[in-house]
C-alpha cells in the first residue's frame, strides 16, 4: 500500500507501524500509520503522507481518515526539562532579557502564548548536558511566523554572556479542579474526610478539588476556628453573577459560612453508586457517607487575585466541626520510592507518625512534595525561576499575566486534574505552598503551580480582619 508512494516520492523506508496518538493532553485521539526513515531531506513528505491517506480512504481499508507520520526519529528533538541551574550569572543574564522576551512574544503570538519557562534541557542522546532555555508556550494550532520569531528571540541575547537557547512548543495551563472528568475510585471507604480528599460544593455534580490538611484560623479575641486550606476555584460559586463578584473581591470573613462543601464530591459518589449497585454492602457504605456528606462552609476566600508582587490568590478555608479536625501530614518515608528520596540533601526521616507543624518559604531546588484527590502522594523540584503565565481569560483585575512557583515532576507529573486544593512541603516538614493548576513541560512530568503559603498568610490575615493561621 505505501511502498510506490514513497518510492515515488523518492523516500527509503526503514521502519512503519500502526498506533493511535492523542494530544498532549489526551483531549483528543486519533489513528496513525508512522513512516519511519532515515532520510534528511522531507520536501516531498507531506505530499506524500498527503496521497497515502487518501489512498486509504478510497480503498476502503479505513473508516474513517487515517492520520499519516513520516519522521526520521534519529532527528527529532527529544529534549527533557529539569530545573535551571542555579547559576547567578547565567540567572542575571535571563532576568535582564526577560522583558525584551515578553515584548516580543506579545507582540508575535498576541493572546495565543500560554507561558513563558526557564529550564534546563537535556537531548536524549546526551544526557549529562543540560542546556539553558527559555520555552514559549503557545496553543496548539497556533499561526505564526515561527522562523521570525525564533530568531528576534535569539537576539535578545546578543549582548548576554550566558549561552541561552529557545524552543517553541504547544502548552495549555489549567486550574487543577476536575472538571466534567472522569470519577477516582472512593475505597477505602473513609467516613471522615482526610487530607488528600475528594471535595466540592453541595449539588456540584461536575467539579471535584482536593481537602488540602487541617489549620486553626486564630481571630482577635475569639476562640480559634477549626478549619481546612483548599483553592477558591474548587468552591467556586456555579451562579455567575455570584461568582463574578467574589472572583473580584473574595469573599471576608462570614460567621456563620456561606457555600456549603461536601466530602466526598457529588462526582465520585454518584460514579460508585453505579459501580457498586450489585454489592449492597458498599452501598450502604456510599449511601451513608453521602447522608452525611455535608463536612463545613466556606467563610473566608481570596477570589481570583494577585499579590503586590503579581502572583496568583487561590485559596479558601472552610470551617469543620472539631471531630473532623485531624493533623496536616507529610508523606511518610516508608512510602516513597529511593528515587523520589531528595537529592544531595540528608535523608529524608519524616513518617507516618509525623505532621507538618511549621511554615517554609519555597527555595530554588527544593524537593517538594503533595497529596491530591486524583494522583495521591507526588513529588519534585522547585524550579528557580517562576513560570510567566498567561490565564488567556477575562482576569478580574485585568491581569492576566502572572509569575508563579513552577513545581517539576520527579518521576511522574506533579499534579493532576482534581488536585487543587493540594498542600505542598518540603523535605523539612515545613508547608511552603497551595497547589492550584498545571501545564505541561515536555518532559514527560508535567509542571504544578502553587501559591506560596506566606502569601496565602498574608491575605488570610487581610481577609479576615487580622485571622492568623496555625498548624
Amino acid at each position: 500500500m505505501i511502498l510506490p508512494f514513497l518510492t515515488e516520492a523518492g523516500i527509503n523506508l526503514y521502519d512503519w507501524r500502526l498506533g493511535k496518538r492523542s494530544d498532549a493532553y489526551g483531549a483528543k485521539e486519533w489513528h496513525a500509520l508512522v513512516i519511519e526513515t532515515r532520510d534528511i531531506k522531507s520536501e516531498t513528505w507531506q505530499d506524500a503522507a498527503q496521497k497515502i491517506a487518501g489512498h486509504a480512504v478510497t480503498s476502503g481499508l479505513t473508516g474513517e481518515k487515517l492520520k499519516i507520520e513520516i519522521c526520521n526519529s534519529d532527528r527529532m528533538l527529544y529534549n527533557t526539562s529539569s530545573t535551571i541551574q542555579d547559576n547567578p550569572s547565567l540567572l542575571t543574564d535571563i532576568d535582564s532579557i526577560t522583558e525584551e522576551v515578553l515584548q516580543v512574544v506579545r507582540e508575535m503570538l498576541g493572546s495565543a502564548w500560554t507561558s513563558i519557562a526557564f529550564h534546563s534541557r537535556t537531548p536524549h542522546h546526551m544526557p549529562s548536558l543540560k542546556m539553558p532555555t527559555i520555552m514559549v508556550f503557545c496553543q496548539e494550532g497556533t499561526v505564526c511566523n515561527f522562523d521570525l520569531l525564533l530568531t528576534r528571540l535569539v537576539a535578545t541575547t546578543n549582548l548576554t554572556q550566558s549561552n541561552i537557547e529557545f524552543e517553541i512548543l504547544p502548552g495549555k495551563l489549567s486550574l487543577c479542579h476536575w472538571r466534567d472528568g472522569e470519577p477516582i475510585d472512593l475505597r477505602p471507604f473513609v467516613e471522615k474526610p482526610f487530607q488528600g480528599a475528594s471535595i466540592a460544593t453541595s449539588g456540584n455534580k461536575t467539579r471535584a478539588g482536593t481537602l488540602g490538611g487541617c489549620f486553626q484560623l486564630n481571630l482577635p479575641n475569639q476562640p480559634p476556628i477549626p478549619c481546612f486550606l483548599t483553592c477558591y476555584h474548587v468552591i467556586r460559586s456555579t451562579n455567575s453573577n455570584i461568582a463574578q463578584n467574589e472572583d473580584i473581591n473574595g469573599i471576608p470573613l462570614q460567621l456563620p459560612g456561606c457555600a456549603e462543601v461536601e466530602y466526598p464530591a457529588s462526582l465520585d459518589t454518584s460514579a460508585a453508586r453505579h459501580f457498586f449497585k450489585n454489592s449492597p454492602s458498599d452501598l450502604k457504605k456510599i449511601d451513608n457517607m453521602i447522608k452525611n456528606a455535608v463536612i463545613g462552609r466556606v467563610i473566608a476566600a481570596s477570589g481570583h487575585r494577585t499579590t503586590p508582587q503579581n502572583r496568583k490568590l487561590d485559596w479558601a478555608l472552610v470551617e469543620i466541626k472539631p471531630l473532623n479536625w485531624r493533623p496536616t501530614q507529610p508523606i511518610p518515608a516508608s512510602t516513597l520510592p529511593m528515587r523520589e528520596f531528595p537529592h544531595k540533601h540528608n535523608k529524608y526521616h519524616l513518617s507516618e507518625a509525623s505532621s507538618l507543624q511549621h511554615f517554609g518559604r519555597a527555595q530554588p531546588g527544593d524537593w517538594a512534595a503533595k497529596k491530591g484527590r486524583t494522583s495521591g502522594w507526588t513529588t519534585g523540584a522547585v524550579n528557580g525561576k517562576d513560570r510567566i503565565c498567561n490565564w488567556n481569560w477575562n482576569w478580574p483585575d485585568g491581569k492576566g499575566e502572572t509569575s508563579e512557583m513552577e513545581i517539576m515532576g520527579a518521576v511522574e507529573a506533579f499534579a493532576e486534574p482534581g488536585d487543587s486544593g493540594s498542600l505542598v512541603h518540603n523535605k523539612e516538614g515545613e508547608l511552603v505552598g497551595l497547589l492550584f493548576g498545571k501545564d505541561c513541560n515536555t518532559s514527560g512530568h508535567d509542571s504544578g503551580f502553587a501559591c506560596h503559603i506566606r502569601d496565602i498568610q498574608d491575605d488570610v490575615e487581610l481577609m479576615t480582619g487580622g485571622g492568623v493561621l496555625s498548624l
